[in-house]
């Protein structure tokens, strides 16, 4: 059985990572950047997904032997979702 893990670099997702991998599950762990870091620097404190929370999910995959992807989906993220729904 397989299973993609969403990791934001929390404890939450690492943990739930480690759990379904010792269910046997072959795991993969991936995270969706929806930012530039830029962006997630300045406002650290209210969101997730900096680019150190990615390299700290990173370093939970390694550990734990898992494969770990990162999409950028900023544009698309951007044109699609934040763009509509923020007014001027």
């Amino acid at each position: 059985m397989k299973a993609l893990i969403t990791m934001s670099g929390g404890v939450d997702s690492s943990v739930a990572a480690l759990l379904t991998q010792n269910m046997g599950y072959d795991c993969i762990g991936c995270t969706m950047k929806l930012f530039d870091d830029s962006s997630t620097e300045t406002a650290r404190s209210r969101t997730c997904c900096a680019l150190e929370d990615v390299e700290y999910a990173r370093s939970v995959a390694f550990r734990t032997g898992v494969p770990y992807y990162v999409f950028n989906f900023r544009d698309n993220f951007c044109s699609k979702v934040t763009e509509k729904n923020i007014q001027s």
